[in-house]
């Protein structure tokens, strides 16, 4: 073996050893911070964005509001629902000590992440138009989303390669290289978009696709060097293992990254259920009150992406390692910073709510009811940031029966629990409790495979 091979192999032992006998907690935080600054980054990119587009006038604005739920749905399933299925494969491989197998795994996921990036591409060029006029767009607004759609998906393509790759790295344990690329391209793709969008003193802009142009651009170079980083640790493509036999990485890949998109897919669902409930039966004051308050839901999420693929990574390596107990410990330890972190936030934000609902409006209705809100569903935070975690956890056992099972409970009692109370005419807070309580339904079916301290996979 070359001194070069030896290297490569030496960068990825120590690694799988720190996350096999390592400090459980150090080792969480190493690798939970990264990936929630690389989260921050793309957020902050995206609103940088939206708030420029916003001075365009209102159709571009609705344009792009229309298109953004589809956009940040592929985004998802690119690095937490086939993104995870990567993840969790590379870190069992990892643990099994096969490393051999790294180039075969890689492959598939590649292969995955172009037909579906490739996928998504075609129907939305082909059905993009009818999909957002049944959406309720016309005239200008339409002709906009459209010509925002096509360029978002047709460059979708690299968030796949991006995500994919990123995937892979986490599953190693490194979540050096992401973080570094957004340290130094992201404030590069916020400086660039205002003018991008609306021009500058030399350059005239190119209007309502500059931002999303800029960042594609980020995704396209950050592949470029995200696989120079993959390629470095001695993983190359091996296109002739690649098949959908028993043995193949394919199967394992997609049996995570197929059931976690969908449960992905669930949650969003519910989302817009309770949206569209609570702006069918109460005042559009309550209703930008609940959006305002709502937001902070979607705000944890860096954190809770961060701390939960440093969860898969973990229970994929040591589960991969038959290591059931530390596992299980990792997976609790991360939970319980979840826990606390999340907590923390909801338990403040129901104390003070109004410092939150007082950045989206100063009505005083809205910050009545984004203030009830938080006070309601902020102290049951702790549990929503049990209940993520527990599910990267899943994802790393390559076991999601309870995930599907607390998801779809989560469903029921937070939608279905609104829609009883307003049919009965209840007050706003009823709805607010329901969503509170689904919390932590969800986190308490989910902790089910994770209460033995035998093999979770048989739970």
């Amino acid at each position: 073996m070359s001194d070069k091979i030896k290297g490569h192999a030496s960068v990825i032992d120590s690694k799988r050893e720190l996350m096999l006998s390592g400090p459980i907690a150090k080792v969480i935080v190493r690798l939970s911070a990264p990936t929630t600054f690389v989260m921050l980054m793309q957020i902050s990119m995206s609103l940088v964005e939206l708030s420029y587009v916003g001075r365009l006038g209102v159709d571009y604005l609705a344009a792009i509001s229309l298109v953004y739920p589809f956009f940040l749905f592929v985004s998802t399933m690119s690095s937490g629902g086939i993104g995870a299925g990567i993840t969790a494969t590379v870190a069992r491989s990892i643990g099994l000590k096969k490393k051999t197998h790294l180039s075969e795994i890689v492959s598939s996921g590649a292969v995955i992440s172009l037909f579906f990036g490739i996928l998504i591409a075609i129907v939305f060029l082909a059905f993009g138009k009818h999909l957002f006029y049944l959406m309720g767009a016309r005239d200008s607004v339409l002709d906009a989303a459209v010509r925002y759609s096509n360029i978002a998906f047709c460059g979708a393509i690299f968030i796949w390669t991006f995500n994919g790759l990123a995937s892979v790295l986490r599953g190693i344990g490194s979540v050096a290289p992401p973080a570094r690329f957004a340290l130094f391209g992201a404030p590069i793709v916020m400086l660039v978009t205002p003018t991008l969008i609306v021009g500058g003193s030399v350059f005239g802009g190119i209007g309502l696709i500059g931002g999303i142009v800029a960042l594609i651009s980020y995704y396209a170079i950050g592949s470029i060097y995200l696989g120079w980083e993959v390629w470095k640790l001695g993983i190359r493509m091996n296109w002739q293992v690649i098949g959908f036999g028993s043995g193949s990485y394919f199967r394992a890949i997609l049996s995570i990254g197929i059931p976690s998109s969908a449960i992905t897919g669930i949650l969003n669902i519910n989302t817009i259920m309770l949206t569209g409930i609570v702006g069918a039966n109460f005042a559009p004051q309550v209703l930008a009150g609940y959006g305002a308050g709502s937001r902070l839901d979607l705000a944890l999420l860096p954190i809770l992406f961060g701390i939960g693929s440093a969860a898969t990574t973990l229970a994929g390596v040591n589960i991969g390692a038959s290591q059931f107990k530390r596992a299980i410990h990792a997976t609790w330890i991360s939970a319980m910073l979840a826990f606390i972190t999340t907590g923390v936030i909801g338990v403040l934000a129901a104390i003070f709510p109004w410092f939150w609902i007082g950045l989206f409006s100063s009505d005083v209705n809205v910050l009545e009811a984004g203030s009830l809100y938080l006070t309601v569903v902020g102290p049951a935070y702790g549990f929503l940031g049990i209940g993520t975690v527990l599910f990267f956890a899943s994802q790393g056992l390559g076991k999601l029966k309870w995930s599907w099972r607390g998801t779809l409970l989560r469903l029921a009692v937070a939608s279905g629990g609104a829609l009883i109370a307003v049919t009965a005419a209840q007050p706003f807070w009823i709805v607010a409790l329901a969503i509170a309580i689904s919390y932590v339904v969800m986190a308490a079916v989910l902790s089910k495979p994770f209460w033995s301290s035998s093999d979770p996979q048989t739970t």
